[in-house]
């Protein structure tokens, strides 16, 4: 019984990882662009 569950659970949680990989339509097109790095960190003590 514990075993039936186990791979229940298992393919519940492969079906999630791979439905999470979907491409879709979520607005990506918005992160498109030229970044510019000014500062890497704060570098005062």
């Amino acid at each position: 019984m514990k075993k039936a569950i186990a791979i229940v659970l298992l393919a519940v949680m492969i079906l999630g990882l791979l439905a999470a990989c979907g491409g879709g339509n979520s607005g990506d097109k918005k992160l498109l662009g030229t970044y510019k790095l000014y500062m890497l960190a704060d570098m005062t003590i």
